[in-house]
């Protein structure tokens, strides 16, 4: 049980670090697209299409390799704290960062 605590914390903090290494190598972009209206989806799109197909070889692999309902279950539950984190972390990057660009900052 610690194992796999373990590794829902290693993979929790591996997912926030992704999504932070995307955020802020895309910044600008996301921001210039944003300000010129185009919905959270179409900002994302590859990000959200990258992440679901992770998910689904994911999802497979445990279907295909372990068919117990208990780790079906701790997958879901992990993909779907993973979609939170990752929606709250990108709404509250793209706020801070729209305020500090209608201030003029570059940070």
């Amino acid at each position: 049980m610690v194992i796999n605590n373990l590794f829902a914390k290693c993979y929790i903090l591996a997912s926030y670090y992704i999504i932070l290494i995307i955020l802020t190598s895309k910044r600008k972009e996301m921001l210039v697209n944003r300000l010129l209206g185009y919905s959270f989806f179409e900002r994302y799109r590859n990000e959200i299409f990258y992440f679901c197909a992770i998910y689904f070889f994911g999802l497979v692999e445990i279907l295909l390799l372990n068919r117990h309902a208990i780790t079906l279950t701790s997958y879901l539950a992990l993909v779907l704290i993973d979609i939170l984190i990752i929606y709250l972390m990108v709404k509250k990057h793209e706020k801070s960062s729209l305020a500090l660009a209608l201030k003029g900052e570059e940070g």
